[in-house]
C-alpha cells in the first residue's frame, strides 16, 4: 500500500491502482475465512485483517481524490486532459485491475463524471470508518473526514447548480 501512495503522489493512478488491487487479493486469499485465534491478549488475525481492509479501503479513497484533485488542477490551468503513459504490460494485471480499469476515469470533464468519481472514493471513506471509529482511532478517523470535505470541495468545481453547490459546501 505504500508503493501505491508513491504512485498516486507522481500521477500514475493506473499503477496505484495495481498496487492496491495486489493488496487485497493478497490479504483475501491469505484469509478468506477471517477466522480469529487469539492467545495471550495479541491482536488476532481477524483484527489484522480488518485493519488492513481498512487500510485499502483508505487507499482506494485517496486514489480517487487525488484523481478528481488533478482533473480539478487541469481545468482550472486550462490544459489538455491528463493522459497516464500506458506503458504498464496488461498480461501482468490481475483479472480484477483490468475491471477496475473501466471504474477508473481519469479525465473528467463535467459533474456527472465527477460524481462518480467522488461516489467511488466516498464508499471507500465510508467503509474505511466503518472501523476506524472516532472512540480508538482518532487520527485516522479525522484523516479521512478530511479527505472527505476534500472530495467534497473538488467536485464543487463541476457543479453548475448554485443550489446544490451551496447544500454541498454546508
Amino acid at each position: 500500500l505504500g508503493l501505491s501512495k508513491y504512485y498516486i503522489n507522481v500521477k500514475k493512478f493506473r499503477y496505484a491502482a495495481h498496487c492496491i488491487c495486489s493488496a487485497k487479493r493478497k490479504i483475501s486469499s491469505e484469509n478468506p475465512s477471517g477466522i480469529s485465534s487469539n492467545s495471550e491478549g495479541k491482536e488476532t488475525e481477524d483484527e489484522q485483517t480488518r485493519t488492513i481492509n481498512a487500510d485499502i479501503d483508505v487507499a482506494f479513497g485517496d486514489l480517487y481524490l487525488a484523481i478528481l484533485q488533478t482533473e480539478v488542477e487541469r481545468c482550472r490551468e486550462n490544459r489538455a486532459p491528463y493522459t497516464e503513459n500506458q506503458d504498464i504490460d496488461d498480461s501482468s494485471l490481475l483479472d480484477s485491475d483490468k475491471d477496475l480499469d473501466a471504474k477508473i476515469n481519469t479525465t473528467i470533464t463535467n459533474f456527472e463524471e465527477g460524481r462518480n468519481v467522488f461516489k467511488l472514493a466516498n464508499r471507500h471513506y465510508e467503509n474505511s470508518k466503518l472501523f476506524y471509529v472516532l472512540d480508538g482511532h482518532v487520527s485516522k478517523h479525522i484523516v479521512i473526514l478530511r479527505n472527505q470535505a476534500e472530495l467534497y470541495k473538488s467536485l464543487l468545481y463541476f457543479e453548475n447548480d448554485s443550489k446544490r453547490r451551496i447544500s454541498m459546501w454546508n
